[in-house]
């Protein structure tokens, strides 16, 4: 059977970040090459329209009217769907037993996921944190072997990210531990050290959630009249991707500029 596919008369953004009108061959779901005339049974028309990759949502709780403790995982995929995403990470923060419990739900309900490819993995933003920022209080704990193993049993192998303050005692212990089972570890919600910070890099944490949020400058000021510490680690280490809340950064920026010279924004 064949297996290609032509978007035909779209505009491409292509590897150097032009804009040009060809056709795209697909074969077998991985893009084959592109140019002037392409064929194949199957066509879609594209003609006006811009042909893109395909958007990834590493962290969303949810989306319009769509949240995954009461809603289906196939109702947020159509969502998630309509605004260009392919591949999505739903993340949840709850109290452990419930997540355990969204887990099970969301597995059962699409075939371990297999109904779903468009879903990335689970991502586990609470238990373990020092902090809330937007959740509660109650959802997060200490470090221990019993909850991660409630955890980790529950995802049934798709979990595919876990947020970890890297202060909490066990910390480096329990990311080495996720991290050997395929996990990417994500340091989160933190007023740790740069010495925390490299403790959990050392022991496999490869992401930081949300740059600049939910976190605090360390006690010690260091040298000089400007404050060091785990960000400014973090943005010169190359083993760790970050992770920026673009909207609110946007929400800040236009604040800051309708503001006169000098004036310092709100905490």
């Amino acid at each position: 059977m064949d297996s290609s596919l032509v978007i035909k008369n779209g505009t491409l953004l292509l590897p150097n970040e032009d804009l040009q009108q060809y056709d795209l061959l697909i074969e077998n779901g991985r893009i084959r090459e592109f140019s002037q005339s392409q064929a194949a049974q199957q066509q879609i028309e594209a003609a006006g329209k811009y042909v893109l990759p395909g958007l990834i949502d590493l962290h969303t709780h949810g989306i319009c009217t769509v949240n995954l403790q009461t809603s289906t995982l196939l109702d947020y995929a159509q969502i998630e769907a309509s605004f260009g995403t392919t591949t999505f990470y739903p993340t949840l923060f709850d109290i452990p037993m419930a997540m355990a419990e969204q887990m099970r739900r969301h597995r059962a309900e699409t075939d371990e996921l297999r109904l779903l490819p468009q879903v990335g993995g689970f991502r586990l933003e609470s238990p373990y944190l020092v902090c809330t920022g937007a959740g509660l209080s109650k959802d997060l704990v200490h470090i221990t072997p019993e909850i991660t193993n409630l955890l980790f049993e529950s995802g049934g192998g798709h979990i595919k990210i876990w947020d970890v303050s890297p202060e909490l005692v066990g910390a480096p212990e329990v990311i080495e531990l996720l991290s050997r089972q395929g996990i990417m570890c994500s340091i989160a919600h933190t007023h740790a050290t740069t010495e925390h910070g490299q403790a959990a890099v050392a022991a496999g944490a490869r992401l930081f959630t949300r740059l600049f949020d939910v976190f605090e400058l360390p006690d010690d000021m260091g040298t000089g009249v400007y404050p060091h510490g785990l960000v400014d680690y973090l943005l010169i280490e190359d083993r760790v991707m970050c992770e920026i809340a673009a909207a609110m950064l946007l929400r800040v920026w236009r604040v800051s500029a309708s503001m006169p010279l000098g004036t310092t924004l709100p905490s």
